[in-house]
């Protein structure tokens, strides 16, 4: 018998005529890619294509054993989240957030608690310590110490405030200045830009 574990859609292609390819963050599997058949064609309960939106807790089971695996079922515990404006706009950065920084396979507790907790936050209001908070449980899930931490964004704000033609099109007063922050974090971390 399979177990439903608890997870989250970061987010979902179509995938043939009536199926969908989602990217899930799980508390046991980590963050995995997963097939779903039919996800368009009705059933008793309707769509499982209504249900597999970002910012619904679900309860899935998955099959598989390769890079792709299989849902096989979901079910809500609760209603969906709804983000809308702003809130909706830090929603999908988490989203962006957790699929760069976590890697596949590897369950990440702390961040798939944090992640339903800033959700739930976010869809009461934004709130920029929502964000900080989880940016910060994700760096330390990374493994960075906070004196790692605190030097690190030390020397990021220098970078940044020094060097800001670095951000290029991310200068302009359209984009929240969170994302500019974390554009020249994930620059540092993953492109190894010189810091000065």
């Amino acid at each position: 018998m399979t177990m439903l574990q608890p997870a989250w859609v970061l987010n979902r292609k179509a995938y043939g005529d009536s199926g969908l390819l989602i990217e899930l963050l799980t508390a046991e599997s980590g963050r995995c890619s997963a097939v779903v058949r039919g996800a368009h064609r009705r059933k008793q309960g309707g769509s499982l294509a209504a249900l597999l939106q970002p910012f619904s807790p679900l309860l899935i089971t998955l099959v598989g054993r390769g890079e792709l695996r299989t849902l096989r079922a979901a079910e809500s515990p609760r209603p969906s989240y709804v983000l809308r404006g702003d809130a909706l706009m830090s929603g999908l950065y988490v989203n962006e957030l957790v699929n760069r920084v976590v890697p596949r396979f590897d369950p990440y507790p702390d961040v798939f608690i944090s992640y339903g907790e800033s959700v739930e936050s976010l869809s009461n209001g934004l709130s920029e310590r929502t964000l900080r908070r989880f940016e910060l449980r994700l760096l330390k899930s990374s493994g960075l110490r906070m004196e790692q931490l605190s030097l690190f964004y030390r020397k990021l704000m220098t970078h940044l405030l020094l060097r800001p033609e670095r951000l290029g099109p991310l200068r302009s007063p359209s984009y929240p200045s969170w994302h500019s922050l974390f554009h020249g974090l994930h620059q540092l971390l993953h492109k190894s830009v010189p810091l000065l």
